[in-house]
């Protein structure tokens, strides 16, 4: 990560020219913030997820499917002039609803049959 990293500053110094880092608005600094802690949160609960026993990788790599979900609620309450779409939401909600029936397809299966009888 950290020379892939690496090269994507090179090709944005070479494309757009060095930019300062400092003397930014508060508000900068507060959302890189943000944004720091919820990746450093990721990799931590990632990382505490694989170390579980009788956890499935799959399991977890279902569980990134949401990541774009959260990007998009993240720019809409971060970014000015972003809002949603109906096939934005639309999109989400098949991507929650897709993640619901895998994890809980089952139980809500059963529910359903017992409802029905």
């Amino acid at each position: 990560m950290f020379f892939g990293g690496l090269l994507i500053y090179g090709v944005g110094i070479a494309e757009e020219g060095f930019h300062p880092f400092w003397a930014k608005p508060v508000g900068f600094y507060a959302s890189l913030g943000v944004l720091v802690f919820i990746s450093v949160f990721a990799f931590s609960f990632w990382f505490m997820a694989l170390r579980t026993e009788g956890t499935k990788v799959s399991d977890i790599n279902m569980c990134r499917l949401i990541n774009p979900v959260l990007g998009a609620v993240l720019s809409w309450i971060m970014l000015p002039g972003e809002y949603p779409d109906f096939s934005t939401v639309a999109g989400m909600a098949v991507i929650v609803s897709s993640l619901v029936i895998y994890f809980r397809g089952e139980t809500i299966v059963q529910r359903w049959r017992l409802r029905r009888h």
